[in-house]
């Protein structure tokens, strides 16, 4: 797998690169019926309020991924590292709107890791962090692009939506900055580190994918 991702990186710089696995990861997450019911506006209200389950941990989970990367570059990748706190910074708040959305749907407690699986992942991207914190850049270019195309595409919720109605206007936005980001750090860093960061962000996305028909409110 690396040694085909390592020929993608030759043929297309690493943003090319990510936009691929961003673009393919939302076509994807697009084919997930309880998406496809937020895009239409038919969701239920107990889909509804899975997905914003959903869209809470991982907003929670990255939050604190990136803010661990952003610690351990301090030193070793002061630009990136200045990145991720700005990253971090933007993110403030965006998992709590999910829960706001959520009480104002009557759900007061939210179980996010009532699977083991779902465990597992929230600790594989804090491991990720801890030692490849670069590859956690692929795993917020996956999620900042795949938001930025689809929130906007969200017909009107009968819902409590600030979340959706937040990440449709900021996330498009988001994908800007974050783009910029990964063209500075695309002048810097080794192509084994490019094929690393790529190959996590379709793992993290894939991951996501399989986990989200085990999200409950």
């Amino acid at each position: 797998m690396l040694k085909e991702i390592c020929r993608t990186v030759a043929m297309m710089n690493l943003a090319q690169a990510l936009d691929k696995e961003a673009h393919d990861f939302e076509q994807k997450l697009c084919e997930v019926e309880r998406v496809k019911s937020l895009l239409s506006g038919s969701i239920s209200r107990t889909d509804y309020a899975a997905l914003l389950t959903a869209f809470y941990f991982i907003e929670h989970q990255s939050r604190l991924a990136v803010t661990a990367a952003q610690c351990i570059l301090h030193r070793r990748d002061a630009h990136l590292s200045k990145r991720f706190q700005l990253c971090a910074d933007g993110e403030q708040g965006h998992a709590e709107m999910a829960l706001a959305d959520l009480r104002d749907l009557g759900v007061e407690s939210v179980f996010p890791f009532s699977s083991p699986k779902i465990s597992e992942y929230a600790s594989l991207l804090q491991q990720e962090a801890a030692q490849r914190p670069h590859n956690i850049l692929g795993h917020s270019f996956l999620f900042e692009t795949a938001s930025g195309i689809l929130f906007p595409q969200v017909d009107e919720v009968s819902y409590p939506s600030t979340f959706v109605q937040t990440h449709a206007l900021e996330d498009p936005k988001h994908t800007i900055a974050i783009k910029q980001t990964v063209k500075n750090v695309d002048k810097r860093i080794e192509a084994d580190v490019k094929a690393g960061l790529i190959e996590f962000s379709r793992l993290s996305g894939s991951r996501f994918l399989e986990l989200l028909p085990l999200f409950q409110a």
